[in-house]
């Protein structure tokens, strides 16, 4: 929930206080030139960061989170967060992207950490380690 509030967040900072139109209103030609600006550079920043810093944040999410399932491993927190930043950008300025396997990969990686955690707190004999990688599913 928290990740579709910062979508729309950033989307309706973005359409009402820097291009400044409403939705029923017909925009100007520097509105559509802005709109376009805002797609690039928010496509450029995703694209470094899934080139440079997280690779592992390429694409949608539902593919990372069946490898992660099918290596046996579990998916890191670090990369949920990447994840919840990036993909809000990204849909935040218009450019097109389901909403559906981001989240599936941010719950994903809160649900290991989470898990992990517990395993700390209340022992290996509640929260097994062979039983982590398969809670996700």
């Amino acid at each position: 929930m928290g990740f579709h509030k910062l979508v729309h967040l950033i989307h309706s900072t973005w359409r009402d206080m820097i291009i400044g139109v409403e939705w029923f209103e017909k925009p100007t030609i520097d509105q559509y030139v802005l709109r376009c600006l805002g797609v690039l550079v928010s496509s450029c920043i995703t694209g470094f960061l899934t080139t440079y810093v997280v690779p592992e944040c390429c694409g949608g999410g539902m593919l990372a989170v069946k490898m992660c399932l099918a290596a046996g491993s579990t998916v890191p927190l670090r990369t949920g967060l990447y994840r919840l930043i990036m993909s809000s950008l990204y849909i935040g300025f218009g450019n097109t992207l389901g909403v559906e396997a981001p989240t599936l990969h941010i719950t994903a990686a809160v649900t290991c950490f989470v898990y992990e955690v517990f395993g700390v707190l209340f022992g290996d004999g509640y929260f097994p380690e062979w039983h982590k990688n398969t809670m996700v599913y």
